[in-house]
This record gives structure tokens, C-alpha cells and sequence, in this order.
């Protein structure tokens, strides 16, 4: 759990196990002056919310003048130092939780493979697309099933499915985020996160007839849960993310 909840850690776990869907990356100190990667890239903390304080970094002195902002500080005393006396408690991961990660950026269509482990066979809940505004970035909607062609989406399956098994998860879900490029074909991980998507969960009781909450309690319970597929009222279902 927390090699999949540390980007970097999460991240060299992705690059053995499925190098192939794996982006360039490098670990970033927060008093760094030079830039990681060849501009641009992006730019996150390596425990991310929300995606607080991620962005595009596109010309030299953007980093530094970035990582010397108040709100950063802010960031990494008040929020992610909750994380960094968890990860103290694990000396053998070696890991810090103030710093950030520099990625190559990715473009293409956005998809989130969700499922769960349960021993050694991870079981796809769903593929669902994400629909992005195309000036913020931000979520506009979310879509079951997911409209890519096969095979791409069972190749995105057999990646998600390495890459919990990688990660040692058991009894636990994950979602794996993930852009298909559509002119060269490649599959890229945007990040692994090993929790349930909560607005996923109506999405699949309408269209496969059971919310993924209820596999959830299965699992919690000792049961293996068996979700049922395409037994709902709808053959297609989306979620809008309301904003304020």
C-alpha cells in the first residue's frame, strides 16, 4: 500500500514489472535549481491530493521559482509530513515524502482500469474513460464502458492486472490510471492508486447491476467477491463531476 501510495516508489515498481507502459521519471528535491528532464515535463508531489500543486513545468527557472513558493512549503510541512512519520515506521523503503516527481508528459485518451486482488488473481471490476477539459486538464465526466477498441483496453487490463501483482497487493483494490496514445499505439500508467473509485461505483450498478461497494464488504468479509457483468438496466452509464 504504501509503495503504491509514493509516486517514486510506485514508479520504480512500474518500471520493473511493466517497463513498457512506464514514462521517463525522476525523483525532484525540493530545494532542486536544475530542471530533471528535458522541458517540458510535469511536476508533482510524490503524495499527491487532489492534484495539489501539479502543473506543466515549459521553460527553464519555472522549477526553481516554483519550489520557492509559500504554498509548497505549506504543503510539504502541514500535509505530507503525516505521510513521511508513516513511511519512518518502513526504514527499508528509503523513501522520503517531501519531494517531488518530474514525468515525462503524456498526451492521448485517458482511461482508469479498477479491480481487485483477491490471492493471486486480480479480477477487473472495469475499464472507464475520462473525459478532460481540454484547457484545465480537469475532469469533465467519466464513462462505462469504456469507447476504445479492442484490443487496447484488454492490453490495459493485463498491464493493471502485472502491476497490483507487482506491488504485492492482496485482499485490496487498485485503479490504474493510463493514456492510450492513438497514432503510435502506446499504453502509458499515469499512476496506480490501491483503493476503490467511489464514482465508479454507480456507474457499474447501472450497467453491470452491482456496486463495487459491495464487492468491497466481500472482501472485507473473507468472501471472494463474484461481481455480476452487464446485468443492469443500461448498456452505458457517466458520471459529471459538479463544480463550485
Amino acid at each position: 500500500i504504501l509503495r503504491a501510495s509514493h509516486k517514486f516508489l510506485s514508479r520504480q515498481v512500474q518500471r520493473a514489472v511493466v517497463p513498457e507502459a512506464t514514462p521517463e521519471f525522476r525523483l525532484v528535491d525540493p530545494l532542486a535549481l536544475e530542471d530533471p528532464l528535458p522541458l517540458p515535463y510535469f511536476l508533482k508531489p510524490v503524495k499527491g491530493s487532489f492534484s495539489i500543486l501539479a502543473r506543466r513545468i515549459d521553460r527553464p527557472g519555472n522549477l526553481a521559482a516554483f519550489l520557492d513558493r509559500a504554498s509548497v512549503r505549506e504543503f510539504l510541512t502541514y500535509y505530507v509530513h503525516i505521510f513521511g512519520r508513516l513511511l519512518a515506521r518502513y526504514p527499508h523503503l528509503g523513501a522520503s515524502a517531501d519531494r517531488f516527481l518530474a514525468e515525462e508528459i503524456l498526451s492521448g485518451d485517458q482511461v482508469t482500469v479498477e479491480g481487485f486482488l483477491a490471492g493471486s488473481h486480480p479480477v477487473i471490476l472495469g475499464v472507464v474513460d475520462s473525459l478532460l477539459h481540454p484547457e484545465t486538464g480537469s475532469f469533465v465526466r467519466f464513462e462505462y464502458p469504456s469507447r476504445l477498441p479492442e484490443p487496447v483496453p484488454a492490453r490495459m487490463v493485463e498491464i493493471a492486472g502485472s502491476l497490483a501483482r507487482g506491488l504485492n497487493l492482496d485482499r485490496a483494490f487498485f485503479n490504474v490510471e493510463m493514456v492510450h496514445q492513438p497514432g503510435s499505439g502506446r499504453i502509458s500508467i499515469l499512476e496506480i492508486n490501491p483503493r476503490l473509485c467511489g464514482q465508479f461505483a454507480d456507474l457499474y450498478l447501472k450497467v453491470d447491476g452491482a456496486s463495487s461497494y459491495q464487492a468491497l464488504l466481500d472482501l472485507a468479509r473473507g468472501a471472494i467477491p463474484d461481481p455480476p457483468r452487464r446485468r443492469g438496466r443500461f448498456g452505458a452509464a457517466a458520471s459529471f463531476p459538479l463544480r463550485v
